[in-house]
């Protein structure tokens, strides 16, 4: 591996570890919110097909499509 240095060159470094601690997600709100998600974005997607994923609504899309979500969904995918 070749590392660039010199003017203009700014340095950094990039470390990557594994620290093998095991995450328990059950009994946590993230499937909640994951439901919450997918919910939001099949709202979204009916109003406006080209939406796949919530990364591909705007504000506005959002706004326009409130009234079609419960308080908590409409928060869960909030921009």
């Amino acid at each position: 591996m070749a590392i660039k240095t010199g003017p203009g060159v700014p340095k950094a470094a990039l470390v990557v570890c594994n620290s093998s601690v095991k995450h328990a997600l059950t009994g946590s709100e993230y499937p909640e919110r994951v439901a919450q998600c997918k919910k939001a974005t099949a709202v979204l997607a009916a109003a406006h097909p080209k939406v796949s994923q919530l990364r591909d609504v705007t504000t506005g899309m959002l706004e326009g499509c409130r009234s079609s979500m419960d308080d908590e969904t409409c928060v869960s995918s909030n921009l």
